[in-house]
């Protein structure tokens, strides 16, 4: 049930974010394409400066221009989707940053104050003391076995 809440709860925050991205990009794309309109001397210059290289490239007037509108609004998708992902970011941080009291906040569990972590490590140890303790162990006794890194270093 635990990994089943975990694994919804990823898919909703991921689903969260991936929207937001998509909306802000969009939002951010519409502000910038108010300041790029044909006719200004700036967009005028860069669409005219792209031509040029697409010309001397080898492409013919109509198509370099063609060609040079579409690198401009590629531009202007990717500086926006850019910035989507700069507040999207920034927002998360504030996110993490307000839950950061709460870990202050929350109390340890009796079993932790216990030293439950502690006995939990020690009952790994022994298992895996145990375990070396089983495999070697038939060589000890005289059976013959050899452990699998004596055998391969002797070529047996």
């Amino acid at each position: 049930m635990n990994s089943f809440v975990r694994n919804i709860g990823g898919s909703i925050g991921i689903a969260l974010i991936t929207t937001s991205i998509s909306r802000i990009a969009q939002q951010r794309q519409n502000s910038l394409m108010k300041n790029t309109t044909p006719g200004s001397p700036a967009y005028e210059n860069l669409v005219g400066g792209l031509t040029q290289v697409l010309k001397n490239r080898g492409d013919s007037a109509t198509w370099a221009t063609q060609q040079a509108h579409g690198l401009v609004s590629n531009m202007i998708q990717r500086q926006a989707t850019t910035m989507a992902y700069v507040q999207v970011i920034s927002i998360l941080a504030l996110i993490v940053l307000c839950l950061i009291p709460f870990i202050l906040i929350m109390r340890r569990s009796k079993q932790a104050q216990a030293g439950q972590p502690a006995r939990a490590l020690v009952l790994i140890w022994r298992m895996n003391y145990a375990r070396n303790v089983l495999v070697r162990e038939p060589r000890q006794r005289g059976s013959g076995a050899v452990p699998v890194a004596q055998a391969s270093a002797c070529g047996v």
